[in-house]
């Protein structure tokens, strides 16, 4: 499915993602990742440790390579195996593709609209709490 809208998803409805209960920064894991590939290469344990240095929720592991599975299903990034630097077993060592770097852009456009509407909801209901004051 190369191509695919970032926000093609069928995840539960509400800030905690509805029955399924994700975590409120869940449905960022994909822009997260593209971002942190955006940096340069890296494997998928070392990118799990970028995502706790951007404030996401801890993510389990296993979370993280399946949807480094399916982001390169879609051709948004791309892997190879690494086996010279490495002292343990090789590393599969994603890197961002140029359809990726798209549906980057595509995810800041929407996040930005999001944030707009954040800012919005807030504000009214600041004018709202502050009235009744």
């Amino acid at each position: 499915m190369p191509g695919r809208h970032p926000h093609e998803h069928t995840h539960g409805h509400g800030p905690g993602g509805g029955r399924r209960r994700q975590g409120r920064a869940a449905h960022l894991l994909e822009p997260a990742v593209l971002i942190c590939l955006m940096r340069g290469p890296a494997h998928g344990y070392a990118l799990a440790e970028q995502l706790d240095a951007l404030n996401l929720e801890q993510i389990p592991l296993r979370r993280v390579y399946r949807t480094l599975q399916g982001m390169e299903e879609f051709g948004w990034i791309a892997s190879d195996w690494e086996t010279e630097e490495t002292q343990g077993p090789p590393r599969r060592i994603y890197t961002l593709a140029p359809e990726g770097e798209q549906v980057l852009e595509d995810w800041m456009t929407s996040l930005r609209k999001s944030r707009d509407t954040i800012d919005g909801l807030l504000a009214a209901y600041q004018e709202h709490s502050s009235a009744g004051d």
